[in-house]
């Protein structure tokens, strides 16, 4: 593999890993223009540009979560969480920006 593109594949895991939906504890979100902007300029584009690079890490693990009999709950975890997050969200909700 080359230098670019183990670069690239990096980043892309780092990007995955620090805009990955936390867990909120709030009772109710507290939606301000703050949120609702970097919801619209950093997070839904890094949500989209997520998916394929999830679909292809589903794609490495398929085998094995065949065998370990797991599918259901690696898809969940890789792909049906990020599109949720991405596309089915209300804007500017669950944003980790207060």
């Amino acid at each position: 593999m080359s230098k670019n593109v183990e670069k690239t594949i990096i980043i892309l895991m780092i990007f995955s890993f620090i805009f990955t939906p936390g867990i909120s504890f709030a009772d109710e979100e507290k939606v301000n223009a703050i949120s609702i902007t970097a919801d619209l300029l950093i997070f839904r584009p890094a949500g989209i540009l997520l998916v394929p690079v999830t679909a292809v890490l589903f794609a490495v693990a398929y085998p094995f979560t065949l065998i370990g009999k797991n599918t259901d709950e690696v898809y969940e975890a890789l792909i049906a969480e990020n599109l949720r997050y991405t596309f089915q969200r209300p804007l500017g909700v669950d944003v980790p920006i207060e």
